[in-house]
């Protein structure tokens, strides 16, 4: 393999953690609709949480792995573009497949959009995990 194509895949590497971070911050824009926008990119893995805006709770199993799945690559592609990884270069299947990930994370938000943007803003409601007793209050009275 020749530089060339080494450097390609890293670039490649490059845009997909940038497209990460763009929805990631447009999620967070759209939810929480901050005074102002980041300053940082620091937190662009915990914003991709406020994609779950996005969709009705039905969709909530499907669009937490998209999200899982998204984390995964932009950790990884920091590690390949910083260095601290063996995987110096992603091969083309992976990168396909991270394609893959990010184009449905994407996808989210054209969806929403293609709706009109409903649903955003609205109290999101997580089940308590299985087990665990949900409570009218949400903390004891006292």
């Amino acid at each position: 393999m020749d530089l060339t194509e080494l450097s390609l895949r890293r670039i490649k590497v490059l845009e997909l953690r940038l497209r990460i971070e763009r929805i990631s911050f447009r999620a967070h824009g759209l939810v929480c609709k901050p005074d102002r926008p980041p300053t940082i990119a620091n937190d662009a893995d915990s914003y991709l949480s406020f994609v779950l805006g996005f969709v009705g709770q039905e969709r909530y199993g499907e669009v937490i792995g998209v999200i899982r799945l998204s984390r995964h690559i932009y950790k990884k592609s920091s590690d390949i573009l910083h260095g601290r990884s063996s995987l110096l270069s992603a091969s083309s299947v992976v990168l396909d497949e991270w394609e893959f990930v990010v184009s449905r994370l994407e996808r989210l938000l054209d969806e929403w959009s293609e709706k009109g943007g409903e649903g955003v803003g609205v109290s999101v409601t997580i089940p308590a995990p299985a087990g665990e007793v949900e409570t009218a209050e949400p903390y004891p009275a006292g």
